[in-house]
């Protein structure tokens, strides 16, 4: 398996970075709703991310989420082996992160707006 860790890279270059991976892993044990999982699906890249915070339903059918608990690390290594044998068709990625474009997210928003003065 060719791995390439490449550290901290500079803003410009994440885009090609992001582009360049079969797979996107998330393994933090403390996280809110983290932008990079999206970001990596509009790329098409699938992720495999712990069961922590929002990771899940930013998640979705984009990837695998992984329960945190023993043999966490095993997990992440079997998550991400099922994942390049068993590729998600990186279309049906993209279309789950377009939910988060800033079109949709306004729609959303002045959806709830609209509702909280009805009431």
């Amino acid at each position: 398996m060719n791995v390439k860790f490449v550290g901290r890279v500079s803003q410009d270059k994440v885009p090609y970075y992001m582009s360049a991976m079969d797979v996107m892993i998330l393994p933090s044990r403390n996280e809110g709703f983290p932008t990079v999982v999206n970001e990596a699906q509009a790329c098409g890249i699938p992720v495999v991310g712990s069961s922590n915070g929002g990771i899940p339903e930013e998640i979705g059918d984009g990837g695998i989420v992984v329960e945190e608990g023993e043999n966490f690390e095993k997990g992440f290594a079997e998550a991400v082996i099922n994942l390049l044998e068993n590729p998600i068709d990186s279309n049906c990625i993209r279309e789950k992160a377009l939910e988060y474009s800033w079109e949709n997210i306004v729609k959303k928003e002045v959806k709830v707006y609209e509702e909280v003065l009805k009431q």
